[in-house]
């Protein structure tokens, strides 16, 4: 046990948790207390609210403004203040506050979360969107943009102690683009009550896991989806469900539910037999298909998320790229028994890979 003061900023509101970051986030807070440390948490963000705050957290809020300057002194302040054993930031764009903190107090301990690697993440998905909807003024911001994450990483790497990545995927590529030994593989961990429960009926409920399709990365999932499987798989007794917010409505087809936004995701989840991650862009950590295994959900994934996971095709998910590949593992996937043994295979997989003592060894000695 611990008694160092950590002091975490964060540039978005972590309470009330609702979405996946806010998770990642909140279950960490509740590792270093349980790890004895004492834990502060500065929201540093523009239109800061009002929040309810869980557990023996001190929230302080920053308002984030156009003066970068008078944000700064604050913030400096506010850090001689409490003076704390540990920095640690949540982003790469808590980049510009970590830089003033890592030049004011040049003893302390300076640990980064990567949510995931952002140069790679952004060049896959504005590759993604030019090639869709590209003209040249889109392309000019994605250089500048892209050039400008890069630098950030680098300094990133240059500043901090630890870097601590949320993939091994994500891991491995910034170790190789900056020759760097900092980074740490430290994986997102939430628990669900809700688990998967086996129906050996005929008619099959797929559903994928969309989040918010505002996001070009969720968005290409659900195209590969309507205009790859559904049309070979409209005679099946199959049918495709899409859970997330902002769900397209003009997609049609008699095989095609576009759920949306659902409140009670277990009753609704109760229903669904298979799990379907066609995401091939992105990186991070791919937490839909996190959210499927850990529930025990027979799933089939993209090549990309298993490079994510690093689990075995067969045995603890199935592993699809080309359209054709997703209609032989789905059509597998109608075998009861098959469905079953799937499932074992990936409950065992998260229990020994994402369980809450291995995030914690790698916590515990700040």
């Amino acid at each position: 046990m611990t008694n160092k003061h950590i002091l975490i900023f964060a540039p978005l509101k972590v309470f009330p948790v609702e979405m996946a970051n806010q998770q990642d986030i909140y279950f960490r807070i509740k590792i270093f207390l349980e790890l004895g440390y004492k834990v502060t948490l500065i929201e540093y963000k523009e239109n800061l609210e009002e929040t309810v705050v869980e557990d023996d957290v001190n929230v302080i809020k920053v308002a984030k403004t156009n003066n970068f300057k008078a944000d700064k002194d604050k913030i400096i302040n506010l850090c001689k203040e409490l003076n704390p054993d540990i920095f640690w930031f949540e982003y790469l764009k808590s980049m510009k506050v970590a830089r003033e903190i890592s030049s004011s107090f040049p003893k302390k301990k300076i640990y980064f979360r990567n949510h995931n690697l952002e140069s790679a993440h952004y060049y896959e998905k504005a590759l993604y969107s030019i090639f869709k909807d590209g003209n040249l003024k889109i392309i000019l911001i994605f250089f500048y943009t892209y050039f400008k994450i890069k630098k950030m990483e680098k300094e990133m790497a240059k500043i901090s102690d630890q870097i601590f990545f949320i993939s091994k995927l994500d891991q491995n590529l910034f170790e190789k683009k900056y020759f760097s030994n900092k980074a740490t593989y430290l994986p997102f961990y939430k628990k669900y009550d809700f688990v998967y429960r086996n129906k050996n009926d005929l008619n099959l409920n797929i559903f994928y896991f969309g989040s918010n399709f505002n996001n070009s990365v969720n968005l290409s999932g659900l195209l590969f989806i309507y205009n790859k499987l559904i049309p070979k798989l409209k005679k099946e007794k199959i049918k495709f469900h899409i859970l997330g917010r902002n769900c397209p409505q003009h997609f049609k087809a008699e095989n095609l539910s576009p759920t949306g936004f659902i409140d009670d995701i277990d009753t609704f989840l109760d229903k669904m037999d298979i799990s379907i991650i066609p995401v091939k862009i992105g990186y991070g950590m791919k937490i839909k298909a996190y959210e499927s295994l850990k529930r025990g959900f027979p799933t089939i994934v993209s090549k990309r998320v298993h490079d994510v996971f690093g689990g075995e095709d067969n045995k603890h998910y199935l592993v699809a790229e080309k359209p054709e590949q997703w209609i032989k593992k789905i059509m597998l996937l109608k075998d009861n028994n098959f469905r079953k043994q799937l499932s074992l295979g990936a409950s065992k997989f998260m229990k020994d890979n994402f369980n809450i003592n291995v995030i914690k060894d790698a916590l515990k000695d700040l």
